[in-house]
């Protein structure tokens, strides 16, 4: 075990603070989407949306982690997801009696996640990777081509 220690001393030689903190920064200002929920996981945010009989837990938590005042994206990202919900809704209701009120209308559960996602690769794009990881669920996205440099 000496021999990590060995390492860790001889690497920390290279380590520059000044050159950690300069690429924090610019990977902070890259963030377009801050969130607002201190350090509550986001599954315990939805477990407590769908026990408060939440039929989009997903967009809802969207709505309480990063909309707040001011922040127009996310505002307007957070009214589109809510339309196309009420649209699926609607649609899920269309296909049962007349008269069924919405609230006994239980959307297609991957329609739930589809909607936070197509709507955040919409107007933000897709970014690198195999997974769309977000809200304690995922899904597989096909691997982009590497870059040839």
């Amino acid at each position: 075990m000496q021999w990590k220690s060995d390492m860790h001393h001889y690497f920390q030689a290279f380590d520059d603070p000044q050159k950690k903190a300069k690429a924090n920064k610019g990977n902070r200002d890259k963030k377009t989407l801050l969130h607002h929920s201190g350090s509550r996981p986001f599954s315990y945010r939805m477990e407590a949306r769908r026990w408060g009989g939440s039929k989009f837990p997903e967009i809802n938590v969207f709505g309480d982690v990063y909309v707040r005042p001011g922040n127009e994206l996310a505002e307007s990202l957070y009214a589109t997801m809510t339309e196309k919900s009420q649209l699926v809704l609607q649609e899920s209701a269309s296909q049962l009696p007349p008269h069924t009120p919405l609230e006994s209308v239980d959307p297609p559960q991957n329609a739930r996640f589809q909607i936070l996602t197509e709507t955040l690769d919409q107007t933000l794009g897709r970014r690198p990777g195999t997974y769309c990881r977000g809200m304690g669920n995922a899904r597989q996205r096909e691997p982009r081509a590497p870059s040839s440099s």
